[in-house]
């Protein structure tokens, strides 16, 4: 079985309880930087806690303080997760901005 024919066999037996729907979620990893040298800042802590408090669990430690992980919650429907994706990020930029930083992608 190749890998897309195992993808499409696991969507269409989810399991006990499933909704035989393929399910996803994105976790994307950002670096924190100053704006104008783009050098690496140690500021995960301060945006994070910058950032509105229900999207703050979405949100993951990394080994280094100068990254930013988003975990998306799981979706069903791919518009679903781009909104999501969407708001995760300008909540991230928000936050990496109040700290005195951006985010790189």
């Amino acid at each position: 079985m190749n890998r897309r024919q195992a993808v499409m066999s696991a969507a269409s037996n989810p399991g006990s309880g499933g909704s035989g729907r393929l399910t996803l979620g994105v976790e994307e990893e950002f670096l924190l930087v100053e704006p104008e040298t783009g050098h690496v800042l140690p500021i995960m802590d301060r945006a994070v806690a910058a950032m509105d408090a229900q999207l703050r669990p979405y949100t993951r430690v990394e080994f280094h303080t100068s990254q930013l992980e988003l975990a998306s919650p799981v979706r069903t429907e791919l518009a679903d997760l781009a909104d999501t994706l969407i708001g995760l990020r300008r909540a991230a930029a928000a936050g990496a901005r109040a700290a005195g930083g951006r985010l790189l992608a």
